[in-house]
């Protein structure tokens, strides 16, 4: 396995990784949209949304997909979330923390 991918999945095993995605709502983002929507009906999948991690992982109703067909429905979603005015922020939670806190989540320096 390589070395980055097994760095990562112990990083995965150890942390939560919860973000806030904010968008200005007084932008008019409707092309944008629109054509997203045009894209992912291009594709052939039936996919109507998208979510990062499944798609990485072929899990859920990425499962069927091939690579290529994945690699396509996330580079569209990159280029819609990049043309879109949004700000993030990521939160991440040691695991043996978080279930050690009362609260229920340790939030950690980032």
């Amino acid at each position: 396995m390589n070395q980055v991918i097994s760095d990562l999945m112990t990083i995965a095993i150890r942390y939560i990784f919860f973000s806030l995605v904010f968008y200005e709502q007084n932008c008019d983002i409707t092309s944008l949209i629109t054509a997203l929507d045009y894209e992912l009906k291009q594709t052939n999948t039936g996919i109507k949304y998208f979510h990062a991690g499944p798609i990485i992982r072929r899990e859920n109703e990425y499962k069927s997909l091939d690579i290529k067909n994945r690699r396509r429905i996330f580079n569209k979603m990159s280029f819609f979330a990049n043309h879109i005015p949004i700000n993030y922020l990521t939160i991440i939670a040691s695991k043996k923390e978080a279930e050690e806190n009362q609260f229920g989540l340790f939030w950690n320096s980032f």
